[in-house]
């Protein structure tokens, strides 16, 4: 028996893994651990759930899990370093 799962949201998603994107991705997890082949991801396109690929959902790097030493940095945490940076910068003067 084949268990379909919806990921839309976090198959999207793009901020920092937070709420409800974390809760999502983590059930993938454990069901893909649990499920193994039985299990099939998809997505919401043209008013229709399409089979969505689980090599690019979870490949290495897409979240980062908590026990893992190298973060990978959004596109967002990298803009706000920079800004701490800067503004640390600018009071030290």
């Amino acid at each position: 028996m084949t268990v379909w799962l919806n990921v839309s949201f976090t198959a999207q998603w793009v901020g920092p893994v937070v709420g409800i994107a974390r809760t999502e991705r983590r059930i993938a997890e454990e069901l893909n651990e649990t499920l193994k082949d039985q299990l099939q991801l998809c997505v919401w396109r043209n008013d229709e759930f399409v089979s969505f690929d689980k090599n690019s959902y979870f490949y290495p790097g897409i979240f980062t899990a908590p026990n893992q030493e190298k973060l990978t940095l959004t596109k967002w945490q990298k803009r706000r370093k920079k800004w701490k940076h800067s503004i640390a910068k600018r009071v030290k003067k």
